[in-house]
């Protein structure tokens, strides 16, 4: 082979060893733009959605923010750390792994807000009936829950969806907020744990956060999970003999 031939041999096998040196740029600009995510997530006092990183990284796409977001996402948890990225419906966010929540509530000054038993059961019936109206949610509960429901309004995990044109008066609809979603981690409505669920045994991590969130405020300190408020409800149990 002559030695005019030796550069395009070089080349070729250059070229057949493929562009190494474009895949590290890739990673390393790919772990760049994780790390602008990470920051900005991490100074943010509240979710943000695909849209509002957009407007902060323009020099990417949604579809590459998302995907940056979901590699974020499993790092962490691959890592085990005490701080996990979930996906809420309002947006993403960085909030603690719920097996370090009894850690982070001790060094709290401030007591989180509270619901009364009652408040509990009208948020269930409102999460597990919407649209619903006011009438609807005090039949089932049994008693009326205007105080309640108006308080559910304020903290704004409830809010008037429609209208049940149909009725007379045409009543106010009922349903559940964006707020209420990412308030206990559920990306949409489909993510309700199913009323099927025994929360005596087998209890799952989300039906705990929800067991631990809606705690009560009267003096005895007891909890009541919002499913066993909607079936005590929906299904009473028959009285028994004396």
């Amino acid at each position: 082979m002559s030695e005019k031939e030796s550069p395009s041999v070089i080349d070729l096998q250059t070229f057949l060893a493929g562009p190494t040196t474009t895949v590290t740029q890739q990673s390393t600009i790919g772990q760049h733009w994780q790390a602008v995510l990470e920051a900005i997530l991490f100074a943010s006092t509240q979710p943000l959605s695909i849209s509002d990183l957009h407007k902060i990284i323009e020099e990417l796409p949604k579809n590459t923010i998302h995907q940056l977001l979901i590699e974020v996402q499993q790092q962490w948890n691959d890592e085990r750390r005490g701080i996990q990225l979930v996906e809420v419906a309002t947006g993403w966010q960085f909030r603690t792994q719920p097996s370090t929540a009894p850690y982070v509530q001790k060094m709290q000054t401030v007591k989180p807000k509270k619901l009364s038993k009652a408040a509990m059961e009208a948020l269930a019936v409102v999460a597990y009936r919407q649209p619903v109206t006011r009438a609807e949610v005090e039949q089932i509960r049994g008693v009326d829950s205007s105080a309640v429901l108006y308080k559910l309004v304020q903290l704004n995990l409830v809010q008037v969806v429609g209208k049940k044109e149909e009725e007379a008066g045409k009543p106010e609809l009922l349903g559940t907020t964006p707020a209420f979603l990412s308030h206990f981690n559920l990306r949409d409505l489909l993510e309700l744990p199913s009323l099927s669920v025994s929360s005596s045994s087998n209890t799952s991590p989300q039906d705990t956060m929800l067991i631990d969130t809606l705690d009560t405020d009267d003096n005895t300190g007891s909890t009541i999970h919002p499913l066993e408020a909607l079936q005590a409800h929906l299904n009473p149990e028959p009285p028994t003999k004396s």
